[in-house]
């Protein structure tokens, strides 16, 4: 089975089965709601989005930051949230773009900076990210 073969590649230290299997652990079959969380499960998944987001996984990355955000499966830590961001923004993640302007904006885990926060929340914008191009309508403009 699936499960299976991402044990095996898990075994083999691969990164890509560990974002795998924590995908599997968060949704249900049918992938529309996550599943209801348990410590243990929690930690479990941050182990794994661990191991991909230091990878170099840019989706284990984004999740990574959201676990530090929220605090699930660790202690809420947005400064971790901040650098988790920046690594999934820096390499085109349009939803980490937005959460790390909104890192920005809102002075999480750095001190505010909104005209840093417009770029971010703008490169994200720029790639359809629905949150972002709302968002943008919300901001102070930027003086030049």
């Amino acid at each position: 089975t699936a499960r299976q073969l991402i044990t095996d590649l898990l075994a083999k230290n691969d990164p890509s089965a560990s974002l795998l299997l924590a995908k599997m652990l968060l949704f249900p079959a049918d992938n529309t709601e996550l599943k209801a969380s348990t410590d243990e499960n929690d930690k479990a998944i941050f182990s794994l989005l661990d191991n991909a987001a230091n990878a170099g996984l840019m989706e284990a990355q984004y999740l990574l930051a959201r676990f530090y955000q929220l605090g699930i499966g660790t202690t809420k830590n947005h400064k971790m949230a901040y650098q988790w961001y920046a690594m999934a923004a820096m390499q085109g993640d349009a939803d980490g773009q937005y959460q790390l302007g909104m890192q920005w904006n809102d002075g999480r885990g750095v001190r505010a900076y909104p005209e840093v926060a417009q770029f971010w929340i703008k490169q994200a914008a720029a790639q359809g990210q629905l949150d972002a191009q709302n968002r943008l309508g919300l901001l102070k403009p930027v003086a030049k």
